[in-house]
C-alpha cells in the first residue's frame, strides 16, 4: 500500500559522526589562558576559533547514538501502521499484530525513558585564536603566577552545535512517535470499531511521518 511520501529515520537527522579535526591544547587552571606548543613562524595570521572539550562532544555523541537507534526502530513500526492493508478483512488481524509489536518495542526502549530523552546541558564554548600560518593557538589571560597547564583535546564548537541540533530534532521525533505507538499499544477497540480505529491510527501515522522536522524537546533549563 502506497500512501504518499515516506519519511525514513535517515531523513530526520544524519548519522552522528566524529569530527575530522582535533586540537590538543593546554589550559591553565589558575588564569584560564590557553594555547599549544606550535612555534611561531613570524608571519602571524590569527583568526577566531570557538572550541569545546572533545570529551563533551563524545558524551553528546553517545547520547545521539541512543536517540537515533530509538528513532529508527520507532519509525519502522510507524511505517507499518501507515501501511495497514486496504482489505477490511485483514485490518483487524494486522492491527492486533501491530499492537503486540508496539508493546514489545516500548518494553525494549523503556517507554518512559524514551519519552523523556535528556538533552545534555550544552558544553561551554571557549574562544581561542588560531594562526593560519603556523597553527599556533593562544588565548592569553593575565597570569596569576600559578601556572598549572593540563593538556586536553578540543574540537570545533560548530561541530558540537551541529550534533546538538541533530540530537534535539531526533529526540523530538522520538517523543512524537512514542506518543503514537504508546496509544496503539494499549488501545483495544470495541466490537465493530476495529475499522474506524485502525483508520484513525493509520491517518495519524501518515501525518507524523510526513510532518516537517522540528526540534520539539525542551531545553534542560526549561
Amino acid at each position: 500500500m502506497n500512501n504518499g511520501p515516506r519519511a525514513d529515520a535517515g531523513d530526520l537527522a544524519s548519522e552522528p559522526s566524529l569530527p575530522d579535526e582535533y586540537f590538543p591544547l593546554w589550559r591553565c587552571i589558575a588564569c584560564g589562558a590557553m594555547g599549544n606548543s606550535n612555534p611561531c613562524m613570524g608571519a602571524c595570521d590569527y583568526h577566531k576559533l570557538e572550541v569545546v572539550r572533545s570529551v563533551e562532544y563524545a558524551d553528546l555523541l553517545d547520547e545521539a547514538t541512543v536517540v537515533m537507534e530509538q528513532l529508527k526502530k520507532l519509525t519502522t513500526l510507524v511505517h507499518r501502521i501507515a501501511d495497514l492493508p486496504k482489505e477490511e478483512s485483514e485490518r483487524e488481524n494486522s492491527y492486533r499484530m501491530l499492537r503486540n509489536c508496539a508493546r514489545d518495542l516500548l518494553r525494549e526502549l523503556n517507554f518512559e525513558k524514551a519519552q523523556q530523552n535528556r538533552i545534555t546541558q550544552p558544553a561551554e564554548g571557549l574562544r581561542v585564536w588560531l594562526c593560519h600560518t603556523c597553527g599556533q593557538i593562544e588565548a592569553p589571560q593575565t597570569c596569576l603566577g600559578v601556572c598549572i597547564r593540563p593538556i586536553e583535546e578540543y574540537v570545533r564548537a560548530k561541530h558540537y552545535s551541529e550534533l546538538m541540533e541533530q540530537v534535539t530534532v531526533a529526540a523530538g521525533r522520538v517523543q512524537k512517535l512514542c506518543a503514537l505507538v504508546g496509544r496503539l499499544a494499549w488501545v483495544s477497540p470495541r466490537p465493530g470499531q476495529w475499522q474506524r480505529v485502525s483508520r484513525a491510527f493509520q491517518d495519524e501515522a501518515l501525518a507524523v511521518l510526513q510532518a516537517p522536522q522540528a526540534a520539539t524537546v525542551q531545553s534542560p533549563a526549561a
